[in-house]
């Protein structure tokens, strides 16, 4: 039989598990199961997973008068326990006693376990002369690749690819004007250089260039981070596409209407999505870019209720309008201040597009203000002589 301990160490988001098995006279292959709620990272050799690790723990075998400690990290908080002893069996006496069945070094059938046992067989970069007037192929793009002149990069296939399938311009390709804003521009520049970077591994067709790839995103490793980085990259870049669908669809609507509405149709079919989404009036107007003012005279014409006034205080603003009151008689039986009282005088004076209403159809929701938006407005007022 042998007895089992274990310990968990957190730092910095990564805990560390660290096990001992001890023989009690008798000589053991022993199985030890992960049981924290998360992936393993085990120690390694050559870059790869020690002999007997998998993706759910260890298997080794306990000398019989000895002790045969273990650890890993791991990316999940702590558990009571981080490890369990799920199987112990005798070990066979001809096994070597630090191999399990899965690691046997005559039955090296992976490349993993070749480079793990014999290390990487890549010779030291200066070893290897070059033609008198080459440069290493290495000091090229930055992924590990060549780029010398006429060579066709991942980079050149990938925006041409993306060219083909969508027609949207190439990074190369793009103008001013249909460049995206220098944040989003930068953002995507990042995952791209991340896809090129996974792309160049993929493309790698021989041990060479697959060494020189993998050094490149920093060995296997950086490999498997690069991986998860992408498929997050993938899950944005899906999300982004399909927002960006919806707000050139309302954008087209709106362009129609543009010298309708007082803001550009890019940016109230931000507004509107905004809107939709439960933002306020003044928070819609500030992700669309405008100020909230302008924001709730384009919801107005849009068909939305963003009235800073009921229904007596819409009579006070039309007896206002039409002289049967002095404006200071107006906002103080109103109870409404100079702003209030000047957006209350816009929806007054403008009635709804319904043009823009079918435009918007579909995108707002076709009832009245909630409370809690009515209560925002109060941002969403410009000067007086502004909204009139």
């Amino acid at each position: 039989m042998v007895s089992f301990s274990c310990s968990t160490t957190a730092r910095d988001d990564v805990t560390l598990v660290t096990a001992v098995v001890r023989g009690e006279g008798e000589r053991r292959r022993v199985r030890l199961a992960n049981r924290l709620d998360g992936p393993i990272w085990p120690p390694r050799r050559q870059g790869f997973p020690e002999d007997g690790w998998d993706d759910r723990g260890v298997s080794v075998v306990v000398p019989a008068t000895g002790r045969r400690a273990v650890g890993y990290a791991s990316p999940a908080p702590p558990a009571d326990p981080p490890l369990e002893l799920v199987k112990s069996v005798p070990a066979d006496e001809g096994k070597a006693p630090d191999r399990t069945p899965d690691f046997e070094f005559a039955a090296l059938d992976s490349a993993g376990a070749v480079v793990r046992e014999l290390g990487d067989p890549s010779p030291p970069r200066d070893a290897v002369p070059l033609p008198d007037g080459e440069e290493s192929d290495e000091s090229d793009n930055g992924h590990g690749t060549a780029g010398g002149e006429g060579d066709v990069t991942v980079r050149d296939a990938t925006d041409a690819s993306r060219e083909r399938a969508t027609g949207a311009p190439s990074r190369e390709a793009r103008t001013p004007d249909d460049a995206p804003p220098e944040p989003v521009a930068a953002w995507l520049d990042d995952a791209e250089a991340r896809i090129d970077r996974a792309e160049s591994l993929a493309a790698a067709d021989s041990l060479p260039a697959a060494t020189r790839a993998l050094r490149s995103v920093g060995g296997l490793d950086g490999a498997a981070g690069l991986a998860a980085e992408t498929e997050r990259d993938a899950a944005a870049l899906r999300a982004v596409a399909e927002r960006a669908e919806r707000l050139a669809d309302l954008a087209d609507r709106f362009a129609e209407l543009d010298a309708d509405l007082p803001c550009e149709p890019g940016a109230a079919a931000t507004l509107v999505e905004a809107y939709a989404e439960g933002r306020s009036v003044g928070d819609a107007g500030h992700a669309a870019g405008i100020p909230p003012g302008t924001a709730a005279k384009t919801l107005h014409l849009l068909g939305e209720q963003v009235c800073p006034v009921g229904p007596r205080g819409r009579e006070i603003v039309s007896d206002w309008i039409e002289g049967r009151l002095s404006r200071d008689e107006a906002e103080t039986l109103a109870n409404v201040g100079p702003r209030e009282f000047a957006l209350a005088a816009y929806v007054e004076t403008h009635h709804p597009l319904p043009e823009a209403r079918e435009a918007a159809e579909g995108a707002l929701v076709d009832t009245d203000a909630t409370a809690d938006r009515e209560a925002s407005l109060g941002g969403a007022v410009e000067a007086p002589d502004d909204l009139l």
